[in-house]
């Protein structure tokens, strides 16, 4: 009976150190698992962080040089205008030359280049001619804001309730004799 009892203890006790060593594998390999998984995903999100202040930053840079490429096209096209005082010399086609300067520059994502006058008349490289009363460029804030510049405004985005796209107005100061053309 005795060397029943010592098998069955030992048994036992075989069965118990079995258990706990199941158990104690099976928690570290999932406490393993758990750890590895909280580093794959913070390594995920790292990832993903870097990839998207990478993108972010190409994107600025692209905008920038966007931006600097139209401003130095418009500060071209205001300088041409006013050595040859364009807005006052009939003998220039001022509405030619804007839509010449357009048909230059809409691949890049011009809409349109126009210059206000304070007599109301207002030139448009696409060609649009307003009729008398039409359209008063002087009430616009691309026009008070360019008056009021020394150099190239960039105004806030909108979308264009008639096109449905996003504008962006960039305006300058036309000077004629050293004034301000108002």
């Amino acid at each position: 009976y005795m060397i029943m009892k010592e098998k069955k203890e030992a048994r036992t006790i075989r069965q118990k150190l079995t258990v706990f060593m199941t158990s104690s594998i099976t928690a570290s390999m999932a406490a393993l698992i758990g750890v590895l998984g909280v580093m794959a995903i913070v390594f995920l999100v790292n990832l993903t962080n870097e990839l998207q202040n990478t993108e972010t930053l190409a994107v600025e840079e692209e905008v920038s040089i966007w931006y600097s490429e139209r401003m130095a096209e418009l500060r071209s096209i205001r300088n041409t205008v006013e050595n040859y005082n364009m807005t006052s010399d009939s003998s220039y086609d001022l509405q030619g030359y804007l839509a010449h300067m357009l048909a230059e520059y809409e691949d890049n994502g011009i809409y349109d280049y126009y210059i206000g006058i304070a007599d109301k008349t207002c030139y448009f490289g696409g060609g649009w001619e307003p009729a008398p009363g039409e359209y008063d460029p002087t009430t616009r804030d691309w026009y008070k804001n360019a008056v009021s510049a020394e150099d190239v405004i960039v105004s806030e985005a909108y979308v264009d309730a008639e096109t449905g796209r996003v504008v962006i107005t960039m305006s300058a100061p036309v000077h004629e004799n050293g004034n301000v053309n108002r």
